[in-house]
């Protein structure tokens, strides 16, 4: 007997395999495809990209949660600020359509090496703080990638910005950006300086721990300083401009070298250690 038989009756049920494997796949995308949240309960993004508002009464201080009635709009949001949100958090935002498939080809990567990465967009991250429960599953990754791509098409880049900055989570209780700016700087998201922009992006990630250590959110500073100035996004004389002024966090009393480098930092406020943000260099 031939081996052309038995190879060809393998590669059958490879191929029966394949088809029953992606049916049951099809059906399953099919089933967590159904009863999505409407998109359409977003529609206050369009109020935050008009010409500005005025400045809101300043959040009781320090660390309160952002009220929802005091949105700030885009314009009022310093733009070295959002640049080194986008930079830091997705750099492709202006290019995907909702969700990025080469980013998650790449954190799959990252992942299956031992570096675990984020994949999520902008846009991706407003539907999960949003529109859905925060569970980490196969499920809800799969509707937040569907309801990013809803999102898209009926929102544009600035009015889903817009909305992200005033939702993502800067810990210690901050949701958005003006409660995070009143909180960590004591000033509006209008009047940010560069470094303190990327001091916020840096915290994103892990804003708790991030904070709680000047030392590792000052190295993460420069990483996206670098990154930044590679995206021609600032000049390496404003990056360094930046690197060198010696920021100061709502909380921290820290001392630099003329290099830029924090040569020691401390906790001055009680309320950072209540909140459990008590740390180190």
């Amino acid at each position: 007997m031939s081996w052309g038989q038995p190879l060809a009756r393998a590669w059958k049920w490879v191929g029966l395999g394949m088809a029953v494997g992606l049916l049951a796949l099809g059906t399953l995308l099919l089933v967590w495809s159904q009863n999505l949240p409407d998109v359409a309960q977003l529609g206050g993004l369009k109020t935050l990209v008009g010409l500005g508002t005025t400045q809101p009464k300043p959040l009781p201080e320090p660390f309160t949660t952002a009220r929802p009635d005091l949105p700030v709009a885009l314009p009022d949001i310093a733009p070295f600020a959002v640049a080194a949100i986008i930079s830091s958090e997705d750099r492709r935002f202006y290019q995907h359509p909702g969700f990025d498939l080469r980013a998650l080809a790449r954190s799959l990567y990252e992942t299956l090496r031992g570096h675990r990465q984020g994949a999520s967009t902008l846009t991706e991250q407003l539907v999960r703080s949003t529109l859905l429960a925060p569970d980490k599953t196969l499920e809800r990754k799969f509707r937040e990638m569907l309801l990013a791509y809803q999102v898209e098409q009926r929102y544009n880049k600035s009015e889903i910005l817009a909305g992200y900055l005033n939702t993502v989570y800067w810990g210690a209780n901050l949701s958005g950006i003006r409660s995070a700016a009143l909180a960590y700087f004591g000033k509006p998201p209008a009047d940010l300086t560069l470094a303190q922009g990327v001091y916020l992006a840096a915290l994103l990630p892990a804003p708790n721990a991030r904070f709680a250590h000047l030392k590792l959110a000052r190295r993460e500073m420069q990483v996206r300083l670098k990154v930044m100035v590679q995206d021609g996004l600032i000049t390496p004389q404003q990056a360094k401009a930046a690197w060198l002024e010696p920021l100061q966090p709502r909380g921290w009393q820290a001392q630099y070298d003329r290099n830029g480098n924090l040569l020691q930092a401390r906790l001055i406020e009680a309320q950072a250690n209540v909140l459990g943000l008590g740390g180190n260099l």
